[in-house]
């Protein structure tokens, strides 16, 4: 190119030839440029072929065994199975897999684990209903141990705090004296999950045998519950209340029955000692008084007795309304104990 060059500066020199060697020099530039567009185009070709060759080799079917080519791996066997190299640990394996039987030992165990995850769930289950009939929360019966073990520990090391007896492990705790000496986690905080209206307190109608089991019941749910503020425990109060004033009322009512009854009795002349001797029949004084007048109360009288005989003047039947008078007598007494 550089004889070219200098042939075009020799012809130049020449006026008449000036206009040619311009056309040519025009002629070589556009050439030149045309040269540099087919040489970057020859090199993308070359990039396109080389990533359509690299495209095919990885879309072609390999063989799963590094010793054997595809077309020689024809039972598509992997590298620890091939027949060409059996090395000893390979055989090992495979002897191992075939003693043990390892893969069937593991699809036992995930069924077993599948059985036992279904009767964990349903053992939940279980366990939230039986808590949720008696009134306690099993989560927070499940942090309370965890504290308590944690409690355990530092009692070993200290005895300041001694355990008290006799106190429900299942209740919940009452951690507001011991949050200076343990740290509890964000988990391990006291949380109430159940709502006071959700205590089922057993009947009471104001039955003396009824109430020992009555006031347990109430004793271990609602009065030793730490969780319950005294608000909430005083709202399952009103039921009893409302149950102790109709009996309160009830005794007050038969107080004054039973005053009425006494002043009934000296009305009639019916002393309040029992009647043990009877009357012989020679000793029975004629009766010719005409019989006195009962009182205005007579009447809720026979009502309260419930179809028992009139008062009358009759010495047979005063023994007999003596004791029906005392045996009523005797429950109220009870009754307002």
């Amino acid at each position: 190119m550089s004889e070219f060059h200098s042939a075009l500066a020799e012809l130049e020199q020449d006026e008449r030839l000036s206009p040619i060697v311009k056309a040519v020099r025009k002629l070589d530039d556009k050439i030149e440029s045309l040269l540099n567009i087919v040489t970057s185009a020859n090199r993308r070709f070359d990039g396109i072929e080389a990533a359509l060759q690299l495209l095919m080799d990885r879309t072609a079917p390999r063989s799963q065994c590094v010793f054997c080519a595809t077309a020689e791996n024809t039972d598509a066997h992997t590298s620890a199975r091939c027949p060409k190299f059996p090395d000893p640990v390979s055989k090992a394996i495979r002897a191992s897999q075939a003693e043990c039987k390892f893969t069937e030992k593991i699809a036992r165990a995930n069924e077993m684990i599948y059985v036992l995850e279904a009767r964990l769930t349903e053992s939940r289950n279980k366990l939230q209903k039986l808590a949720q009939k008696l009134g306690i929360n099993p989560k927070r019966s499940e942090i309370a141990q965890r504290n308590g073990a944690k409690e355990d520990e530092t009692k070993n090391q200290s005895t300041e705090d001694p355990e008290i007896e006799g106190d429900p492990a299942w209740l919940p705790e009452d951690m507001s004296d011991k949050l200076d000496n343990v740290q509890f986690d964000a988990e391990d905080a006291i949380c109430r999950t159940l709502k006071p209206s959700q205590l089922k307190m057993p009947r009471f109608y104001g039955d003396e045998e009824d109430f020992p089991e009555y006031w347990a019941v109430f004793r271990t749910l609602v009065h030793d519950n730490k969780v319950l503020s005294t608000v909430e425990k005083m709202l399952p109060l009103h039921l009893l209340a409302a149950r102790a004033i109709f009996v309160g009322t009830f005794a007050a009512f038969m107080a004054v029955s039973k005053a009425r009854y006494t002043e009934m009795a000296d009305d009639e002349g019916i002393n309040e000692q029992p009647d043990e001797v009877p009357m012989e029949p020679d000793d029975t004084p004629e009766i010719n008084e005409q019989p006195q007048q009962q009182p205005q109360e007579a009447p809720q009288v026979q009502q309260l007795q419930q179809g028992e005989p009139r008062l009358n003047n009759d010495h047979e039947e005063i023994p007999l309304i003596h004791r029906k008078i005392q045996r009523i007598l005797g429950r109220t007494d009870d009754s307002a104990q």
